[in-house]
């Protein structure tokens, strides 16, 4: 699991650096890849109170997602945030193939968490 999580830092830190002007495409890589799992857990939750028979109302959902998101916000401060880390994946992943097909499955993987996120939102709500 810590390959498959290094290597979505290295490929989206590698994004942010080339093709945006931040200072912190570190810190950037580590937040987008916690911002996604944290969908795909909101998501889990939110089918797993829609069977236990929860209303999602918008009380439970704050309820829910705020202590979440501090959770969230304080967790990416963890993560060690040096060029060290990403220059030793570089060399891990030097020689790498199919990194454009690898790079298309990292896409969708992020654009999957935020659209199952917004189905579950609309789709698990029990009728009043």
């Amino acid at each position: 699991m810590k390959n498959v999580f290094d290597y979505f830092f290295y490929r989206i830190a590698l994004f942010y650096k080339k093709r945006m002007p931040l200072e912190d495409y570190i810190h950037q890589g580590h937040a987008i890849i916690i911002i996604a799992l944290a969908f795909y857990f909101m998501s889990f939750l939110d089918i797993v109170l829609f069977y236990l028979g929860y209303d999602l109302s918008i009380p439970i959902i704050v309820a829910l997602y705020i202590p979440f998101g501090i959770i969230v916000f304080f967790s990416e401060r963890f993560f060690p945030e040096s060029e060290k880390l990403l220059d030793e994946l570089k060399c891990k992943y030097k020689n790498e193939r199919l990194f454009w097909l690898k790079g298309l499955a990292i896409f969708f993987f992020l654009v999957f968490s935020l659209v199952l996120y917004i189905w579950t939102l609309f789709h698990f709500k029990i009728p009043q």
